[in-house]
């Protein structure tokens, strides 16, 4: 039933796009009460966040160094959706679905289905984690991986809309030929790229926790916050150094997916990309000059701040799932009498208004119709 746009999408008696649901949430901020923790851990609000955000909103994949070269292909599972981006000889991206959205199954797995990205030998299914950039470089090679994603004719497969500002790919799912000029004056406002130049370091990091908790509890931390735009929050934080010195790194969210460090040496992008209810992939690139000692102490502390959310991340979920198990017994919890942090209040806000503002009309591409090939 949640699998079925056109029925609608409910949790126990909740209906998820009935704005009463979200009432209390989406009171005043002195008044405001917490969202329901059924966002963080819900196999039907995962399906809804596919709905309303994942295939709607711009979403960074990378950076145009994951795939500097003709041929390059850059693969990445969005909600469930398997797409690609490759860089054409003329210089250019290209975006596409993969040429197996389920991994050639004739249906999808039940295994595939708990709302967790398994691994797969057949890595282009929209259900499986995703493997890194593949180069062109080695033909041998590069033809078999890639055939997974592109398929004999990759002119045929579904295109989606490919943007790209400074060295940062985004990607929209919802049709080739979609406006950026939105994102684009956001990430001109902020001078986003401005500190990305050379790359000193790439990592994935999995944190055990929702996807939404990753930038809530980095920001909780924040004096004062700014959100001028309704889609970007803004806030200075305060990182000890290894010398006990007092660190400044400016932080901006652009929802939904990507987090931008900077300070006055080096630059930092987290790609945010749920693997699971309960689980992230956080994709991060460093930008910065490796042999300059203070960028390399400006990378620490970019890195000591990022081990820090992921530890304060992660105790969150698990208290979160305690708290709930505490409910069943005392319902009026300490956390319902907890104020909201501004952050978390224009986190759950800001997703919110997504649900509410998601299209309800079945669109005519068979592509983006009701999924009813489930094994359910």
């Amino acid at each position: 039933m949640a699998r079925r746009p056109d029925i609608g999408f409910f949790e126990g008696d909740l209906d998820l796009l009935d704005a009463s649901t979200w009432d209390q949430a989406r009171r005043p901020l002195e008044e405001a009460g917490h969202i329901d923790p059924l966002v963080y851990r819900s196999l039907t609000f995962s399906l809804l966040e596919n709905e309303a955000i994942w295939t709607r909103d711009w979403i960074y994949i990378g950076t145009t160094d994951d795939i500097p070269d003709a041929g390059d292909l850059l693969p990445y599972t969005i909600g469930n959706h398997g797409i690609h981006v490759q860089r054409m000889p003329d210089g250019t991206l290209e975006g596409r679905f993969n040429n197996a959205q389920h991994g050639g199954c004739r249906v999808v797995p039940q295994q595939c289905q708990g709302g967790s990205k398994t691994k797969c030998s057949f890595t282009s299914c929209g259900y499986s984690r995703d493997r890194d950039a593949i180069s062109a470089a080695d033909a041998d090679t590069s033809t078999v991986l890639m055939h997974q994603y592109v398929g004999l004719r990759p002119e045929r497969l579904l295109r989606i809309s490919v943007a790209q500002w400074g060295k940062l790919i985004f990607v929209n799912l919802d049709g080739p030929d979609r406006d950026f000029t939105t994102r684009a004056s956001e990430l001109e406002a902020l001078q986003i790229s401005a500190s990305f130049k050379d790359r000193a370091s790439k990592q994935w990091i999995e944190l055990q926790c929702n996807w939404k908790l990753v930038g809530e509890t980095l920001f909780a931390s924040a004096a004062t916050i700014q959100t001028g735009r309704p889609d970007v929050l803004t806030a200075v934080l305060q990182v000890t150094d290894g010398a006990g010195e007092v660190a400044p790194v400016s932080a901006t969210w652009l929802y939904p997916n990507l987090i931008v460090l900077e300070t006055g040496r080096v630059g930092c992008t987290i790609g945010i990309q749920p693997t699971g209810l309960g689980k992230v992939m956080c994709r991060i690139q460093c930008f910065g000059d490796a042999e300059d000692s203070a960028a390399v102490q400006d990378l620490e502390v970019v890195s000591k701040l990022i081990a820090g959310t992921r530890d304060a991340a992660e105790t969150r979920q698990k208290n979160m799932i305690s708290e709930e198990q505490r409910n069943l017994v005392q319902p009026d919890s300490e956390r319902d009498r907890e104020p909201v942090s501004p952050s978390r209040y224009w986190a759950q806000t800001v997703l919110i208004d997504r649900l509410m503002t998601m299209p309800r009309t079945i669109a005519d591409d068979p592509m983006y119709q009701p999924l009813r090939h489930y094994l359910i």
